[in-house]
């Protein structure tokens, strides 16, 4: 048996009431002046964060990624984001790393270098206690010698600027260890006793494996690499015969010559083969320094030295080492070194001036107050100047 029932008009009414109401509005993505300028700022700082080159958001590809997520909405032009976006991030962030160490013990690190353009440039950052690192300042040097003088009216610019920007408080000044610089810091200490300065130990460990090098070998082994990389037959049968990368050393990436060795080393049985295999195309010098066994040898014996440098420089370059931590490391080392090359005077000689220049009274005194430590390696004199 069926049973019809008929809706009132009343009833369609009420019905009809509860049904969202269709405009064009709904139909349609709008982005108003606020939300665009929030979403070009996120676009922008997008392409300064990775390093892009400001042209990319001009191109068909990245438009055609942005529209379909918000349809309606343009990208920036590279204009805007080298020019007025670049200035709004800019100065957010810089008050941004104004209010984090507000109020807070802090490490200053200056450091100088020239950008792409060739331009010394010399930055100013700051280490707060819990690790955080802010670039507070740059300073153009153009035009300027690096005497000690002008050295040190930098960090006291930098100290100066630093302390009006934000209320924190400024415990230890720490920089590379050229000698103007080192020059400085003294200067700076005797008028400014309280604040406690001193020389980054990873550049002093990349010093020291700067000493221990013999620029005959590394020159050798340079050549090689050259040879190998720059020819294109070489490169083509080093290639067929499985090999991996070779890589030059460079001055200012710390470890380059041991990845430099390393490689050589790794890869010297295939360019072996490739020289007994081609004599006729290879320089016979070249091949000549690829068969001399002697120079692996000596290729060998430096590289067992250092890497262990290598080892503790990149245990001082970790994000959790502190000045603590630096002297067990430079102890440690110096009791490896200590047996491993024990009749190599010059060498133990080295070491120990550089590892005098790094340890201060301050590195022993936080050794001492660090928990993990307490004194356990230290000598009683080392122990009498972390007290004075």
């Amino acid at each position: 048996m069926s049973h019809s029932y008929s809706i009132s008009p009343v009833a369609k009414r009420k019905k009809n009431l509860h049904r969202p109401e269709i405009t064009i509005d709904t139909l349609v993505i709008r982005t108003s002046r606020l939300q665009k300028e929030v979403i070009d700022e996120k676009i922008a700082l997008f392409v300064y964060a990775t390093n892009s080159p400001f042209h990319m958001i001009e191109t068909p590809h990245f438009i055609n990624v942005v529209q379909p997520l918000r349809p309606g909405y343009s990208p920036p032009n590279r204009v805007d984001v080298a020019g007025k976006l670049l200035d709004k991030v800019y100065e957010r962030e810089i008050e941004q790393c104004a209010k984090g160490p507000e109020d807070k013990n802090v490490n200053l690190s200056l450091d100088g270098w020239s950008n792409v353009h060739n331009d010394p440039v010399v930055c100013a950052c700051v280490t707060t206690e819990e690790r955080n690192v802010s670039l507070t300042e740059t300073i153009d040097a153009s035009g300027n010698t690096h005497i000690t003088e002008f050295l040190q009216e930098i960090a006291v610019k930098a100290i100066t600027n630093y302390g009006k920007k934000c209320k924190c408080l400024l415990r230890s000044l720490v920089t590379d260890n050229a000698a103007n610089v080192s020059k400085m810091r003294r200067i700076y200490l005797e008028e400014s006793p309280k604040l406690i300065t001193y020389g980054c130990s990873a550049h002093l460990m990349h010093l020291l494996a700067r000493d221990f090098s013999v620029p005959e070998i590394k020159a050798n082994v340079v050549e090689i690499a050259k040879y190998f990389r720059n020819n294109h037959f070489t490169a083509a049968a080093l290639k067929k015969v499985g090999r991996t990368k070779l890589t030059l050393p460079q001055d200012v990436r710390w470890n380059s010559v041991v990845d430099c060795f390393e490689h050589y080393i790794k890869n010297w049985p295939n360019l072996m083969t490739v020289c007994e295999q081609n004599r006729e195309q290879i320089d016979g010098t070249v091949t000549a320094k690829v068969l001399n066994i002697g120079l692996k040898r000596n290729v060998e014996h430096m590289l067992s030295t250092l890497k262990l440098i290598s080892v503790a420089l990149n245990k001082m370059q970790g994000n959790s080492c502190f000045i603590a931590d630096t002297v067990e490391i430079w102890k440690e080392l110096s009791e490896i070194l200590k047996r491993e090359i024990c009749n190599e005077r010059v060498k133990l000689q080295a070491f120990k001036k550089q590892m005098g220049q790094t340890l201060s009274p301050a590195h022993f005194l936080a050794n001492i107050l660090n928990t993990r430590y307490q004194v356990q390696t230290l000598t009683a004199k080392e122990e009498e100047l972390a007290m004075t």
